[in-house]
This record gives structure tokens, C-alpha cells and sequence, in this order.
């Protein structure tokens, strides 16, 4: 009888996630219809971003990982500018 009593109560423990997770992408949708739905903002825009990361690895002032922590992007950012650069 125990079992069964679980088995329900997990049953509706998951309906209710699936319906908080269907609010969510509602609530999301409308915000982005909006246009108030916005992720993280950047540290640098683009332009200045590939500039400056333009100019430190042509000069070879910075080995490639310094303008990870001078500009707090990730290191996939830097090579995938890099490679926006050189394409």
C-alpha cells in the first residue's frame, strides 16, 4: 500500500514540475514578444572586443589567456573572436 501511495504522489510531483516548466517558456515567449527578455549583457561590445583582442594578439603583448581575465570572458570567447577575426 506504501508503494502505491508513493507511486501517485510522485506522479503528481512531476505533473506539477512539467507545469511550472510550462509557465516558464510561457512567460518567457510573452517577454521576448515584448522584447524585455534579455540574457547576459557583454563587458565590451563587439567592435571594441575584437579591436582590442585584435591588437593584443597581433602585437604578442599577451599570451592568450591574459585577455581572458583582463576582460572576464571565457576562453571559447577569445578563440572564437580570434577565428571571427582572422575568417
Amino acid at each position: 500500500m506504501g508503494g502505491k501511495i508513493f507511486n501517485v504522489l510522485t506522479t503528481i510531483a512531476e505533473f506539477e514540475g512539467d507545469l511550472i516548466c510550462m509557465r516558464i517558456r510561457e512567460c518567457m515567449a510573452v517577454a521576448q514578444v515584448r522584447g524585455r527578455l534579455r540574457g547576459k549583457q557583454p563587458n565590451l561590445s563587439d567592435r571594441q572586443l575584437q579591436q582590442e583582442l585584435c591588437r593584443m594578439h597581433v602585437s604578442g603583448e599577451s599570451t592568450i589567456t591574459d585577455p581572458s581575465v583582463i576582460f572576464s570572458i571565457c576562453m571559447p570567447t577569445v578563440y572564437r573572436t580570434l577565428r571571427r577575426i582572422a575568417a
